[in-house]
């Protein structure tokens, strides 16, 4: 094909290849989180903190003023 012809899509073709586009970059976003040791072991300590109730509930952003402020 001549690098320099044009191509015609459908808008719902073309509507679809965008959506692939977004869940293709989510799935590599997904796999660069999963290679990230670093990050994949501060969630684990997370989700341990979490079942072991240490954990603070927020009702407002005036109990995260409390929390950074110490009071």
């Amino acid at each position: 094909m001549d690098e320099t012809a044009t191509v015609q899509i459908s808008r719902e073709a073309f509507e679809t290849l965008c959506r692939l586009r977004a869940e293709l970059d989510e799935v590599l976003e997904t796999i660069d989180c999963l290679n990230d040791h670093d990050l994949m072991a501060s969630i684990n300590r997370s989700e341990e903190d979490r079942r072991e109730g240490r954990t603070t509930r927020l009702e407002s952003s005036a109990d995260l003023d409390r929390i950074w402020t110490g009071d």
